[in-house]
């Protein structure tokens, strides 16, 4: 785990031994963090709210989101 060039954490692991093929893994796979969902937010409390609608508000919600992850959304190719 490190920080690249833009001060984004990097995670990357490989696998120590392979047992299927006892050899040592030599290719670093790239881990992608994620804040778990929130457990307690449930749609059908939203009266009169479109499921689709309520998940929408919920997800872009203000705060929910640092701009830095916002924009590196919006410029994903």
């Amino acid at each position: 785990m490190w920080s690249n060039p833009d001060g984004e954490t990097v995670v990357r692991h490989r696998r120590l031994r392979d047992e299927t093929t006892h050899s040592h893994g030599t290719n670093w796979t790239q881990v992608v963090p994620e804040t778990p969902p929130d457990r307690n937010f449930d749609p059908s409390s939203q009266v009169n709210v479109d499921p689709k609608q309520a998940y929408l508000s919920y997800i872009f919600q203000p705060g929910k989101f640092p701009l830095s992850i916002i924009n590196r959304a919006l410029t994903v190719r």
